[in-house]
């Protein structure tokens, strides 16, 4: 997963998504054409929504499919998890303390 982009800043509901559309991908070992093909949202646009690109408008009915697929409680449970992905989380504090001591050395 891209952490470094995300460790200066607040992390969008847009990434937090995305992020936990890939992390649920990459448990269920599924790649982004595989899953594509099974709920027919297109490969680009999972890799968009991955990326947590801001410009990137997805419709109800792709977050959906995608949900349901990859989540037991579909949507809920991705925007839940999304809320909070603590593989996320914790990188982001772990990295910012360190840098923060990295600083202080100085």
């Amino acid at each position: 997963m891209k952490f470094n982009k995300l460790l200066h800043r607040d992390v969008t509901i847009s990434e937090r998504i995305g992020i936990a559309l890939q992390m649920l991908r990459e448990q269920k070992g599924l790649t982004q054409k595989t899953l594509a093909e099974q709920t027919g949202v297109k490969q680009a646009m999972i890799s968009l929504i991955e990326n947590g690109k801001r410009n990137t408008k997805i419709n109800i009915e792709s977050l959906h499919s995608l949900a349901s697929v990859l989540h037991p409680q579909g949507l809920t449970g991705i925007f839940a998890l999304a809320e909070h992905v603590p593989e996320v989380d914790e990188v982001i504090d772990k990295t910012r303390k360190l840098i923060s001591e990295l600083r202080n050395l100085h």
